[in-house]
């Protein structure tokens, strides 16, 4: 999730697919951004989940594609009614 292209890989100081560790960071196509705050969400929904948790409404993950190029996978989510029934929404960026 949120990743963009890796463009010319031979520009790359490090390989873009590998996670490479070098004097302390991680280096790799997607090692950063929003991996923590998706991480975050995920592991919420699952400690809700079992927990049992008692909601006053419908609470859904929707992790999208395409942020950088217009927004690419929020649409698709919205035209096929993903978030009709939602009551609130929350976007972890």
């Amino acid at each position: 999730m949120d990743v963009v292209d890796a463009g010319d890989v031979s520009k790359w100081k490090f390989p873009p697919f590998e996670a490479t560790e070098h004097e302390g960071k991680i280096y790799g196509r997607g090692a950063t951004d929003m991996k923590s705050g998706l991480a975050a969400m995920i592991i919420a929904m699952i400690e809700l989940h079992e927990e049992k948790q008692k909601l006053n409404g419908k609470i859904r993950l929707l992790a999208t594609v395409g942020e950088e190029v217009g927004e690419l996978g929020a649409e698709q989510l919205t035209q096929k009614g993903y978030a009709d029934d939602l009551d609130g929404l929350i976007i972890g960026e």
